[in-house]
């Protein structure tokens, strides 16, 4: 099949290519599977090469998530569907990169959380400079472009952190940022 693959294009378009009128929705049944994988990563170049490999391939996941903290950077993918769909997509996806059974940090105690939906190249520029400012957790949903930057002491730089985030949200659809005080 040639041209566009206009079930990526239009929705990822943020409604500058149109508006969309109507949506059929295709039932299925539940999945007879359903698998996660994740793999460490050195650095958010080779997080956003590899979160780009992921969406731009031939894999389908229901989640694809980078998760930064504790000097530890991690992409996270969920896959649900037929069994050999399944594990035909996480063969490749180990073919290509190791594989890490680490577990998240918690981040509940957190006194300021910053928040946006940004594109792919802007995400990962801010999620690094977040991680920087002393973040300790950053989530990037790959799929939505959401990322989310928790901080257990609010940095010093946070107006800047703001700045920056409002900066690299000019085409966003949610900016703002949350206080806690404990």
């Amino acid at each position: 099949v040639s041209g566009y693959d206009l079930n990526k294009l239009f929705p990822g378009s943020f409604g500058t290519l149109g508006l969309i009128t109507q949506v059929t929705l295709r039932l299925r049944p539940q999945d007879a599977a359903s698998r996660s994988w994740q793999s460490t990563l050195p650095d958010w170049q080779s997080a956003r090469e590899a979160a780009a490999f992921v969406l731009d391939g031939a894999f389908e996941p229901t989640a694809l998530r980078v998760v930064a903290g504790d000097d530890q950077l991690q992409l996270r993918a969920r896959f649900d569907g037929g069994e050999a769909a399944v594990a035909s997509q996480l063969e490749r996806l180990e073919a290509k990169f190791a594989r890490d059974e680490s577990t998240a940090l918690s981040a509940s105690e957190s006194k300021l959380i910053l928040r946006a939906r940004l594109p792919l190249q802007s995400a990962a520029q801010w999620a690094e400079r977040a991680q920087s400012a002393g973040a300790d957790r950053v989530l990037w949903d790959c799929g939505t472009g959401v990322v989310r930057a928790y901080f257990l002491e609010a940095p010093a730089e946070a107006a800047s952190l703001v700045s920056d985030l409002r900066d690299a949200a000019q085409r966003a659809i949610t900016v703002g940022f949350h206080r806690r005080d404990v």
